[in-house]
């Protein structure tokens, strides 16, 4: 073999390297009979070093250790106009001359000499402005390597979320990333940058609501901080999610903003089914309006009817679609919004098209987020699609996206997780408001208390059963699944059951104190058996309770005095209802969504309780499951909301049927 010859010089870094492994590993080679050489026969440079190059500095970062090589760097990249030069042995900075004052306080222990040359300079070379165009939906950026700016508007433009690298020019996917941008340094930007710009400052500034801004034809008088929703929906040209706290008047919000723009007709009102009369009559009691209000009824939609303001439930709003479209309609409301949160689902993709076609989009939910922040993007892409595009983007932005490995060996990406709260938090601030009772309202304070109930052993028999069989399964099985929640939903009946009698006895001693009582289930048997015990003074609401029923419960409630008691669903009861007549609520079975719980307690707790306190009481059957899922719940309704209040930058996985069962699993393992 013909002897090779490597002439190719060696690097600082490589030759430290070299020497690291070469003292790594010198007891084994030479145990082998190899001498090496020693570390003093290597010449590695251990200390910053400054040179000039005409009327130019080069600095070198050290080789070694690593500790001085980055300390080197980092305070080099605070020079301004500095470069890297990889193509110049030893790969140093250029730093301008007129920046020796700034290196010699940076490395004021590093000896140099800096003479200026007088030699005739060059003509300049051209730099090309730097520029931000509008390209779609993205934004294109450009500057020159040679600009002065190049490595400040270099690490800017790095730690956006949503950019990427093209050939030739850096893709922004939002407006928010433009705006970061300039905020550090100058671009030249085109017309279509700039409009954008225009309204995206126009939603974000939030100046205070002026003195003479009012919504003429308004029966009553609004709350101050209900005209600020409005005044800051019209800001933002009615594109927004009122993410107001439950009870708030989310509902009077967006009708005054209909008011106040009658030629936003037709409207439409999408709600859910058991509200839809509600909303009719809200419209009536609040605004001075001839609008012609339909209620539409039915999936057959033959013939659209004559109408200012239409009024839908989500299930049939597919159905209706065409129609609506074909009207024109200029603008919608969302109530419960968060039943959109899925992209995927029929109700979201027919809201989805309706929503593109209309000027304005106004969200209403006070559950934005009920157990991660991948819930919220859907929500925001409605309202504004030009700033949140894309699903992808913010999924690995915002919710912490791994691979994981599924059954068969296969990878998918995992998107339930949350990253860079506190980003998003300021991000999300130009599409969404969001004010909380304690400081808006004057109210009493809210209260959970949970109350144990003594039940004799014998009771528990048939509970401990259904204990006994669903942790059977849990263990064979070892994962969350349908069959394990229906498992554990028949352990959480044969608790109410163990508990029926001590129920009765609570709830009789409260309605004879002469207050009033909302009580909640979850399942549709506990309420059957509870109207049955106190069928006199009670009024009952299920989801097979019929919306006209539905409303007559309601009325009598709120102003018979002899019907002292209501007994709902946590799911059909729990939205769209106020019935402050009580100011103490009650649960007797429990639910695995904390913002349901949540929803339900402010039933009471919203504008019109006039109580000094409100007290939510959570009826536990001691030494069961209850007890953990009653800690869960209490946990998990104080982080849902982490996003949309700013008071965190780190969410918990709030879908508190998969912690429960970990809970399990752990006791099981440490009994074993």
């Amino acid at each position: 073999m013909a002897e090779q010859s490597y002439s190719r010089q060696l690097s600082d870094g490589q030759i430290a390297h070299a020497v690291k492994m070469i003292q790594k590993y010198r007891g084994q080679v030479e145990a082998a009979g190899i001498e090496l050489p020693h570390e003093s026969d290597f010449n590695i440079a251990t200390e910053t070093r400054i040179e000039q190059a005409e009327n130019d500095l080069l600095v070198y970062a050290p080789a070694s250790p690593k500790d001085a090589f980055w300390a080197t760097v980092n305070a080099v990249k605070t020079i301004p106009g500095r470069r890297w030069e990889p193509n110049i042995e030893g790969k140093p900075w250029r730093v301008p001359g007129n920046q020796v004052a700034m290196l010699r306080e940076l490395f004021p222990d590093v000896p140099f000499e800096f003479t200026a040359i007088d030699t005739p300079q060059p003509e300049p070379t051209k730099i090309e402005p730097a520029t931000i165009s509008k390209n779609g939906n993205d934004y294109h950026v450009t500057f020159a390597r040679n600009d002065a700016q190049f490595g400040d508007r270099l690490d800017v433009i790095r730690n956006l979320p949503n950019r990427k690298w093209m050939d030739g020019y850096w893709l922004v996917a939002d407006i928010f990333g433009i705006e970061t941008l300039l905020k550090m340094s100058d671009y030249e930007l085109d017309e279509a940058t700039k409009a954008d710009l225009k309204s995206h400052n126009a939603v974000k500034t939030r100046s205070e609501r002026p003195d003479d801004f009012e919504v003429p034809g308004v029966h009553g008088t609004p709350y101050p901080f209900q005209l600020d929703g409005v005044y800051l929906a019209d800001k933002a040209n009615g594109r927004l999610i009122i993410g107001d706290d439950m009870g708030l008047g989310k509902t009077v919000q967006s009708l005054m903003y209909l008011q106040l723009h009658p030629e936003l007709r037709p409207a439409v009102i999408v709600v859910p089914a058991s509200v839809k009369t509600h909303w009719k009559r809200q419209y009536r009691q609040w605004l001075k309006s001839n609008d012609r209000i339909e209620v539409l009824e039915g999936q057959s939609a033959k013939l659209l009817p004559t109408a200012d303001v239409y009024i839908i439930n989500y299930d049939i709003l597919k159905f209706w679609l065409p129609l609506l479209k074909q009207a024109n309609v200029k603008a919608t409301i969302a109530d419960e919004a968060h039943y959109l949160k899925s992209s995927k689902s029929q109700r979201t993709k027919a809201f989805d098209s309706l929503a593109k076609q209309c000027e304005a989009v106004l969200l209403l939910t006070g559950t934005a987020i009920q157990n991660r922040p991948g819930e919220l993007w859907k929500l925001l892409n409605l309202v504004n699609p030009k700033a949140w595009p894309k699903w992808w983007d913010y999924a690995h932005r915002y919710c912490d996206a791994k691979k994981i490995r599924i059954r068969g060996g296969r990878q998918v990406w995992d998107f339930s997780g949350a990253s860079n709260l506190t980003e998003l938090h300021e991000r999300i601030k130009p599409y969404f408001i969001r004010r909380l009772k304690k400081d808006v309202l004057i109210l009493g304070e809210k209260s959970r208390i949970t109350v144990p109930l003594d039940v004799p052993e014998s009771k528990l028999k048939v509970y401990h059963a259904a204990m006994a069989a669903a942790m059977a399964k849990l263990i064979e099985d070892g994962k969350e699944d349908a069959a394990q929640l229906v498992m554990f939903e028949k352990a959480k009946q044969a608790a109410f059951e163990a508990k029926f009698e001590a129920v009765v006895e609570w709830v009789s001693n409260l309605l004879e104190s002469g207050r009033k009582l909302v009580l909640f289930a979850t399942h549709k048997e506990a309420a059957r058996r509870l109207k049955s015990a106190f069928e006199d003074v009670s009024v009952v609401i299920t989801g097979e309770t019929s919306q006209k029923n539905r409303n007559l419960a309601v009325d009598r409630f709120q102003n018979d005095s002899k019907c002292r008691l209501l007994i709902g669903n946590i799911q059909a009861a729990g939205v769209g209802l106020t019935l402050t007549a009580a100011s103490d609520v009650a649960f007797v079975e429990f639910d695995w969504t904390p913002a349901n719980h949540q929803q339900a307690e402010d039933r009471v707790y919203r504008i019109g309780q006039d109580a000094e306190a409100v007290q939510a009481w959570y009826l536990v059957l001691p030494d069961t499951i209850e007890e953990t899922i009653v800690e869960l719940l209490y946990r998990k309704s104080v982080v849902v909301s982490a996003v949309l209040d700013g008071t965190t930058d780190k969410l918990e996985n709030a879908s508190i049927f998969g912690e429960f069962l970990e809970i399990l699993r752990s006791s099981t393992r440490v009994e074993n």
